[in-house]
């Protein structure tokens, strides 16, 4: 049983882990490998002072669950959900390629084929997750992984639904949210998401309207010294129609859904990701002719 090449000797059942992918408030992630049958994955591992917690444990497991009621091509594939004593982790695909938060920082703005491209499989993920009754609430660049597919280099994977809440599902006559202690990241959270309103599924449109901008632009939608500042401005302001960094032409439907999607009252927005997707066909096929053979 010698140590594979970057094992830290660490394991978790059947599972060596070789590296700590990333880490955030009730999780680290890391890159492991089964012992015996060597296929590589991603695990997801509970911070030890939330395994001994049953209310975290049951929110941790609950969100391994949305993922897999969900089960669409575009969203992340978890495979094993295990609670041993303190460790409690789940099992996940390994994705890899970039995040879309980086390939948007190496670029001064995507080439709009891909804007289209990107955006539409967002667009089927949200769908199917609002078609399962729950609302992602945290959709941003660093939760998107791009990764090479069938020749493809942009096929998508929308990850982390730690604070996703189900919006039909009650338990006790009462709304039941996974994970209630964080409620979104500033630059990216929906204005009734910031003054503690309503939520629905046209929060994460407004959201997937915020990556648009992104990849368009190459550069938020919203500035602002503080978070505070940057929240008070997503509550009060919608931002100017995105521009090219150099004066070219974006397509009006790709301009209007934008500009649709990041309105400040939810009403004014596309009343489902299904809206987007028709749009951005339109947006892929006047770019590329060819798409629409695809």
């Amino acid at each position: 049983d010698e140590p594979l090449p970057g094992d830290n000797g660490a394991h978790l059942g059947p599972y060596r882990l070789l590296e700590q992918l990333g880490t955030g408030g009730m999780g680290d992630v890391f890159l492991a490998q089964h012992r015996l049958l060597g296929r590589r994955v991603a695990i997801k591992r509970l911070h030890e002072q939330f395994a001994r917690d049953p209310i975290a444990v049951r929110r941790f497991f609950d969100e391994a669950r949305l993922v897999n009621q969900i089960s669409h091509p575009n969203i992340v594939e978890i495979t094993d959900l295990v609670c041993e004593g303190q460790a409690v982790y789940y099992v996940m695909e390994l994705i890899e390629g970039s995040t879309l938060l980086e390939t948007i920082r190496n670029s001064k703005g995507l080439e709009l084929k891909r804007v289209a491209d990107i955006g539409l499989q967002l667009a089927a993920a949200l769908q199917a997750v609002h078609d399962a009754g729950i609302i992602h609430r945290d959709l941003k660049p660093d939760n998107v992984l791009l990764t090479q597919r069938h020749g493809h280099r942009d096929h998508v994977k929308l990850l982390d639904f730690g604070i996703a809440k189900l919006r039909s599902a009650h338990e006790g006559g009462k709304n039941r949210t996974l994970v209630g202690f964080v409620v979104g990241t500033p630059g990216y959270m929906a204005p009734e998401q910031i003054m503690g309103q309503r939520l629905d599924s046209r929060t994460d449109l407004y959201a997937l309207g915020i990556l648009l901008y992104e990849m368009i632009t190459g550069r938020r939608a919203f500035g602002g010294k503080s978070a505070g500042e940057l929240m008070i401005k997503q509550a009060s302001q919608v931002p100017a129609a995105p521009r090219l960094s150099d004066g070219g032409r974006i397509p009006p439907v790709l301009e209007d859904v934008v500009v649709a999607c990041l309105q400040i009252e939810a009403d004014k927005r596309p009343s489902s990701a299904a809206e987007i997707i028709d749009a951005l066909r339109v947006v892929r096929e006047e770019l590329d002719p060819r798409a629409q053979a695809r």
